[in-house]
Formats: C-alpha cells, structure tokens, sequence
C-alpha cells in the first residue's frame, strides 16, 4: 500500500481521526470525574447484575445423568488453550447444589434471579455459597444459562434424523428444549434469552474453526487450527440463518403457549463491538458502516425489518440464505428486548478489494481491514501488560455510540447490557496494521496474545507479589466508566434496562481458558474447594450498588475472607 502522505495542511487523515479519538476519551474522562454518579441516578427498576454461563462455571461435567455436551467433546480432544477443561472450573455446581429452597422471587435472564429480597437475610446469614456473595454484594439479579445437555442428557426426545435433514429439525429440537424450560421454570422466571452470541458463533465455529465444531475451508493452515471438514464460504451464513430461525420459533412458542400466563418477556443476546473509522475518508467510513451491519445488523436487521442488510445481501449473494415470507413474517419483531455484550472499539479500514476474490468468508465479504483490534496495547508479546496500560481498553464512548445506533437504526428496543467486562494477566500483541482476515487469525491463534500458563500448583491469578490479585484498581476503574456511559446514554432518551458484569467470578474463557481472569470473585483454580475471594472491584460495585458512588479505597488482603464458601466485605 502507498504511504500517507500529509494533505496540503500537513495533517494526516489517520492522525486526525486519531486525535479525534483521543480528544473525545479526554473529554470522556473530564465529565466522568466532574460528578460522582450513584445508583440512585438510574430510572426506577433499573437492572444491575453479573453473570456467567453453565459449562464455563459450573463443573461437574458428568454427574447426575448430565452427558457431554459440545464444548465437553471439544477440550477433551485437547483444542483449548493449555488443553484445560471445564470439568471443575469454578465449581459452582457444587456450591449450589446445597443451596436450600429459594425463599425468594426468581427474577431470571437465561437465566437469572432476583437476589435483594429481605426474604434472604433468613437464611444467609448461616449459608457460606455463591448467593451468598450476590446478596452481600446487593446483586439484583444473576445471568447463568441452563445446560441442555443437563437438563435433556441425550439432546431431544426422538431419533435423530438423516443428515441432510439435520438442519431443519436442529430448530424444532431447540424449540423443544426450551419448552421445557418454559413449562418448568417459567413460573418464576421472566426473562429469558434464546441464544448468546449467535452472530459470532457461526465464524469461530463454521469459518475459522477457532469454536466448535472446528469447521473451516480458507484459513486451516498456520492459524492454530486444523479442520477436516467444513466450507467456510457457506456455512456461516446457513448455521446463523438457522439460529435465527430457531430463536424466532422459541420466541413463537413462548408468546403462543406461556407469555400471557407467566408474562415474561425474550429476547436474544448480540457480541457487539462498535465499529469505528480509522478516519474521516467516505471508503472508510462506509467501511465501519458495513461492518456494523455484518456483525449487529446480521440479526437485529432481521429482527427489525424481516429481511438482511442490504449490504450483506450485494456482497454475499446467493450465499446468504434468503427468508421466506413466512419466515420473515415469525422473525420480524420476535424479541421484547435485545440483550448486547459490549468490550469496546474497533477502528477499521475500507479493503474492497478482497471482493475480487473467487472463494470469499465472513471476512471477505464484509470487506474491511481493522487497525486496532480487540485486546491491544502498546506492549509486545513478550512484555507484561502494565495494570494502568490495561485502561488501553476502556472506550466507553463505544458504548453510547452503540446504543445510540440502536436508536436511530432500529428503533429503540428495550436493551440489557448482559456482558461488559476486563480481563487481568493480559499480554497483547501490538500491531499498526490489521486486517479482517488477519484478526480471525488473532482469534484462533489466541496463544500469540494471552500470558503463559502459571507455574505448576498456582491456579490463582497472581499480583506481581506473587499473591491473590485483590487490586485489580484497572477493573472497578473501567466498570466506573462504562457505567458513567450507561447512565449518559439513558439520559439520551436510550431505552437502555441493565447492565451486567461479566463475570461474577473468574470462570473458564472459551479463547483464553483460565490465562484471562475477568471476575469480580477471583477463584483459586488450584484449590480443590475453588476458593473464591473478593477483588477491589467487587468492593467497588458493592458500594455502587449500596447507593453510593463506588469506592476505588485499596482493598487489604487482611480484609477479606478466603474461607472455603464464600467472601465477605469489610464495613
């Protein structure tokens, strides 16, 4: 490619957007510290909570009756980082299976409970288990997922049916699934997500082969990653069609049979990076548009209007599965809010002409390189990420960008921000320049930009000292201001209704199994009771959520319980 050069101003287009940027996250932090926000500032019934998901937390992966499920086959064949499992990971089946009858209301999302009930303090003043640590920590509501391979061990109630017909009735077995949810739980629950991340699961698992099933075609050499079977032109594009269908039939089924008795609500939750451009040139600016309608749009425009974004329908043709009118009749409008999972930014680039390519993926076909990728700092692969270098990653303006585009593109739905978080013991790899196709290689080559596995006997995740990582100061400081932006989007006239952390405690990550650490409970892996203890952040947000603006006082080690069962807080 041809250097910059200086337009007749001597300002570099990149500089400028770049200084754009920078501008904006100073006037960010201006306003983020000129007032002190609370809790009390939110509208009334909002939200607040923290989540995780069954395989990455709970363990137990083969007692009583549950059977493997898709990610058990996946890291028993050796695929994740560290060939590390969830068999135990954070244990949290066992800390709540002795959990007694709930006295309480269920309040869930996907599900989750409602925790700040004065109908606890009966019993956990003498119960040391993970609600524990959600009612101390004054937690409305907790987001967790419900095993199918748990609740259903052999996946469906009927034969399986031949190939070729496996994905018309992968559908109707979802649907059933959730059936039985409904009936079972659906007294006492009231919110409910069909699927989490439908639009990223189709590229690590049916394009880069970087997820299960570790499906690929263009991209299986030098990437980390071997597949055998797949094509990585197509099956994206149907295994994403079929996950919309699937979702739209479960919302049908629940509207249709359960909604008006047990009146809760569904709705679908999104990976959500906000796209923005490198800089102001149209081709790039048409570039972030393009690729904010293939990863939100892929779903919410469906969702929304019935049919794909049109740019996803030029650029991919008859690749992209087309909805029929009875299709888009049950998929138009069938969610009653949209759940999004937010990180941060992504400055990218026009690339247009990977579409000259004959055999095109995701990637190709969206057409856009990215210059900063997610994760990245100023650090090489071979350095420690400093804990101040780690605020590299907060964008919140991200955030109001987002669900701004929310607004004006699709209407304003009723959003929960289900998962907004940082990791610790981050190592990253730097690079000026990165394109599409390079970031699924980022992706699925995840050992180039995560740390090296902690010495034998240290399942914790150290400080520099060598201890328990109680300060993560870098964590309650990005969960201060993506709340700030949060609270200055609602203001925006967003119809924003939560926020979750993610997570609740450290669990297993799907890319970085236990190397990346994003709890507010951290848990010591190498300990057969899965200790948890409390993090600086964890204080933050209890004090936050207590009313007041959030504490950033140093939490001291002596302060806090390591006990088997649980942690407390120091008043």
């Amino acid at each position: 490619m041809e250097p910059l050069r200086p337009r007749g101003d001597g300002c570099c287009p990149r500089v400028l957007s770049v200084c754009l940027l920078l501008l904006a996250a100073l006037l960010w932090k201006h306003v983020s510290t000129a007032v002190a926000i609370t809790r009390g500032d939110f509208p009334e019934g909002f939200v607040f909570g923290a989540g995780a998901s069954a395989y990455q937390i709970e363990g137990a992966w083969a007692e009583d009756g549950k059977k493997p499920s898709i990610w058990d086959t996946y890291t028993h064949s050796g695929y994740s980082i560290d060939r590390d499992t969830g068999d135990v990971a954070a244990d949290q089946y066992h800390h709540y299976k002795a959990w007694p009858a709930f006295p309480f209301k269920f309040d869930l999302y996907t599900y989750c409970f409602r925790i700040r009930s004065q109908s606890c303090a009966s019993w956990t003043d003498d119960f040391q288990e993970d609600v524990k640590l959600m009612h101390d920590m004054g937690l409305d509501a907790y987001r967790f997922s419900i095993a199918w391979s748990r609740l259903i061990p052999d996946g469906h109630g009927m034969n399986r049916p031949p190939p070729d017909r496996r994905a018309c009735r992968s559908s109707d077995d979802f649907t059933a699934y959730a059936d039985v949810c409904f009936r079972s739980f659906g007294d006492r629950v009231k919110h409910w997500i069909t699927v989490n991340e439908p639009n990223i699961e189709p590229i690590g698992g049916y394009d880069q082969g970087y997820l299960p099933p570790r499906r690929c075609s263009i991209l299986p050499v030098g990437l980390g990653v071997t597949c055998t079977h797949g094509n990585s032109t197509t099956e994206p594009y149907a295994v994403a069609h079929h996950l919309l269908l699937a979702h739209a039939s479960t919302v049908s089924l629940y509207r249709r049979k359960y909604q008006g008795e047990q009146g809760g609500r569904i709705g679908l939750t999104l990976l959500a990076w906000w796209y923005e451009p490198a800089t102001q040139k149209p081709e790039d600016v048409e570039a972030a548009a393009r690729a904010n309608d293939f990863s939100l749009g892929w779903f919410m425009h469906p969702l929304v209007y019935g049919d794909y974004p049109p740019v996803m329908k030029r650029n991919v043709g008859a690749r992209l599965p087309s909805l029929t009118a009875r299709d888009s009749a049950m998929v138009r409008g069938s969610l009653d809010f949209v759940g999004i999972n937010q990180y941060g930014a992504i400055l990218v680039e026009a690339d247009l002409g990977q579409l000259d390519r004959d055999l095109r993926d995701y990637y190709g076909d969206m057409a856009t390189n990215f210059v900063t990728v997610p994760f990245e700092s100023t650090v090489t692969r071979n350095q420690q990420v400093p804990r101040l270098g780690l605020r590299n990653h907060e964008a919140p303006w991200a955030l109001s960008k987002l669900l701004e585009h929310l607004q004006t593109h699709y209407g304003n739905p009723p959003v929960m921000i289900h998962e907004n978080g940082e990791a610790g013991q981050a190592r990253a790899l730097s690079l000026s320049r990165f394109s599409c196709r390079a970031h699924a290689r980022f992706l699925s080559s995840p050992e180039l930009m995560v740390p090296p596995p902690p010495p034998p006997g240290a399942g914790h995740e150290p400080d520099p000292s060598g201890g328990f990582l109680y300060d993560d100061e870098f964590r309650a400081h990005f969960l201060r201001v993506y709340v700030e932006a949060a609270l200055a989007s609602v203001r925006n006239g967003s119809d924003l209704r939560g926020y979750f952390v993610w997570s609740f405690m450290d669990v297993f990550e799907f890319l970085f199994s236990y190397r990346f650490r994003f709890g507010l409970y951290g848990v010591d892996f190498a300990a057969d009771n899965r200790t948890r203890y409390a993090r600086r952040s964890a204080r933050w947000y209890a004090g936050f959520l207590r009313g007041g603006g959030g504490d950033l006082t140093p939490a001291a080690a002596a302060s806090v319980s390591t006990r088997t069962h649980g942690s407390t807080y120091s008043e």
